[in-house]
């Protein structure tokens, strides 16, 4: 599988965690006209979220992984409700079958099925260090944004492997 090179995710992660809020705002604007089912998704991770600090973040966050993907595959079509539905699902279904003795989150396995393993351990390796970093960034909080972002890349993922036929 072709994976987005480091260059691309450290250029998007750089320009994306430089935005100003009106900045953010616009971008923010154009993806949900793009992708308004993965904007009802992100609405609902919201309600998890504790302040408008994470909520950046976490918007940051989608912006970098939209932007590494649109610039390595293209334009990803539109994500569906029943995708982001049966996604959902299946993540509840599989914690059910497969709880994991800790009860915290199996994230190299997670990473693994999501595909893009190098920008979701950036990201990954970002969300920890904000951890430390910031006070309003715990870590169930931090959590709840990776773990979005891993379904939103899994999602593009599954589209990708669609229109390159040799990605798997």
């Amino acid at each position: 599988m072709k994976l987005i090179d480091p260059d691309t995710i450290e250029f998007a992660e750089d320009f994306f965690f430089r935005l100003s809020i009106e900045q953010l705002a616009e971008r923010h604007k154009e993806f949900w006209e793009r992708q308004p089912f993965l904007e009802l998704f992100f609405r609902g991770v919201k309600t998890g979220l504790k302040n408008e600090f994470q909520l950046e973040v976490l918007w940051k966050f989608v912006l970098m992984t939209d932007y590494c993907f649109k610039s390595f595959y293209g334009t990803i079509p539109l994500i569906s409700k029943q995708k982001i539905s049966d996604k959902l699902a299946w993540i509840v279904n599989d914690i059910k079958k497969n709880p994991e003795p800790s009860g915290n989150t199996n994230y190299p396995k997670e990473i693994a099925r999501a595909g893009q393993v190098p920008m979701l351990e950036f990201i990954e390796a970002k969300c920890e260090s904000m951890i430390l970093e910031f006070n309003n960034f715990p870590e169930p909080d931090a959590c709840i944004v990776f773990n979005a972002i891993i379904t939103m890349t899994w999602l593009y993922q599954e589209e990708v492997k669609k229109m390159v036929p040799d990605v798997n």
